[in-house]
């Protein structure tokens, strides 16, 4: 795919990369990667989100709501021991290229200079709970040099019609525009009229093979002699506990726990030795089944062919639910009888998969989504020398 007349190219994403999650840190290294791998240079903006302003948002419901988060997110805090945290940074450091430079959107002239065409993309860098115009490409002035590639609007609801006005304005300087869902595709039509082109997580244009062969060059394990559940949530996971065991108890495996919280270091199921994203993907190629809350647990699950129970991490009426995510993806797959919450747990996830099938309906939308990058980098790159 190389094409070496693009070696002289410069590209920038603007995504996530440093925060310590396991779907950040990988959607960041697909999505670089592939880019490197269609023939152009690219460098990751090093760039540290600004604190999110929701001054304009008034009213006893808000601040209710955001009251209520808050106890919930303190009693369901998530735990990274420091040496799990120094993986994270060691990741970074050595899997990712970023910009020699951080970002200051003062100094605007440089960073237009610097770079043949920027993308921005792909986790849920849209999201209106977190608006920041860095992640909409704002400071670049040539609009025809900025590519959207499946970033994520996350949530179906705008608690603020400032924030709304402001997205809509953001996505419509959009040429080459792309979502992760088909609900942003929906919510880009609505505030703004624009057509966007549904694409997959970048993590899903890197197949099973390649990711195995990632793997192997970076002398990670990619074979495991014991079969096993792999457990890794987001979410509070005491209420599926009893689910769990009565998977491990049918198919007579052993559970391991990817731990995101301190109460699961507790249990004798918790994998023993932190791991970085690439020995997370590792676990993930190993499992005979997978029980998950995460949306990237649910994407490498099937990129890997494996069995699998997708959990609902949040209530689809919530005005945080990221619920519409997982939809989007199942129902492109024809996997929707994966997904359970707590009130519909029921044996019909025990049974195997037709991967021939989902391998199929993902397979034509990866093309799709790889050919709108491949074309979208090139007349980005190309107007850019206009």
């Amino acid at each position: 795919m190389n094409d070496n007349t693009l070696k002289s190219k410069k590209t920038a994403l603007m995504t996530w990369y440093s925060y310590p999650n396991y779907g950040t840190a990988l959607q960041a290294f697909a999505l670089q990667h592939v880019i490197i791998n269609l023939g152009y240079e690219n460098e990751i903006i090093c760039y540290t989100p600004k604190n999110i302003n929701l001054k304009s948002q008034k009213g006893i419901r808000v601040l209710f709501a955001r009251f209520r988060r808050k106890i919930d997110y303190l009693l369901n805090t998530p735990y990274l021991s420091p040496e799990q945290i120094n993986k994270f940074r060691s990741f970074t450091e050595t899997e990712l290229i970023k910009s020699p430079i951080l970002f200051d959107n003062s100094d605007e002239e440089k960073w237009n200079s610097m770079y043949d065409a920027f993308v921005c993309g792909s986790d849920q860098i849209w999201s209106p709970v977190n608006y920041d115009s860095n992640y909409f490409l704002s400071f670049v002035k040539n609009k025809s040099k900025i590519i959207a590639y499946a970033p994520s609007i996350g949530t179906p609801f705008f608690k603020s019609n400032e924030i709304k006005e402001k997205m809509s304005k953001d996505i419509s300087c959009f040429k080459y525009l792309s979502v992760r869902e088909s609900s942003g595709v929906k919510i880009i039509k609505d505030i703004c009229g624009k057509d966007a082109t549904l694409v997959v997580d970048p993590t899903l244009l890197i197949s099973r093979n390649e990711w195995l062969d990632i793997l192997c060059k970076r002398s990670i394990p990619i074979e495991c002699n014991e079969q096993y559940i792999l457990c890794y949530f987001l979410g509070n996971a005491k209420q599926y506990e009893n689910y769990v065991n009565r998977i491990s108890s049918i198919l007579h495996m052993p559970v391991i726990i990817i731990p995101m919280f301190k109460q699961q270091y507790k249990s004798k199921c918790v994998i023993k030795n932190d791991i970085d994203p690439l020995e997370f993907v590792s676990l993930f190629a190993n499992a005979a089944y997978v029980c998950t809350d995460s949306y990237h647990g649910v994407l490498f699950s099937v990129n890997f062919h494996k069995r699998f129970t997708a959990f609902k991490r949040f209530k689809d009426n919530s005005s945080f639910s990221q619920n519409t995510r997982l939809y989007s993806f199942l129902k492109l797959v024809g996997l929707e009888t994966r997904i359970v919450d707590k009130a519909g747990l029921n044996d019909m996830c025990l049974s195997n998969i037709n991967y021939r099938d989902v391998e199929s309906n993902l397979m034509k939308a990866k093309r799709a989504s790889l050919s709108f990058l491949k074309e979208s980098l090139l007349k980005a790159t190309s107007e850019s020398n206009i």
